[in-house]
């Protein structure tokens, strides 16, 4: 299965954008953002990984089809990457 991160980037304190990764090479797409935001530019980042999901299902005579997911994530150590 493929991980799933959630990073924020902040710049001066303020928030500036959240990158969503969902691919094979998350780890190295981590580590490139990790080496782009530094913080000498005053860049910091949470890193978030998905460890969950909800969803929201209909049953009908077709079957069951899900309307609906929501990511659960967690934060992660930064050292992790």
């Amino acid at each position: 299965m493929v991980k799933q991160y959630r990073v924020v980037v902040h710049k001066l304190d303020r928030k500036w954008c959240s990158i969503d990764i969902e691919n094979p090479w998350a780890i190295d797409v981590l580590k490139d953002i990790r080496d782009v935001f530094c913080s000498e530019d005053g860049y910091t980042f949470e890193v978030l990984e998905a460890v969950d999901e909800k969803r929201i299902c209909v049953v009908g005579p077709e079957g069951t089809k899900v309307l609906s997911r929501e990511v659960v994530f967690k934060a992660v150590p930064i050292s992790a990457i």
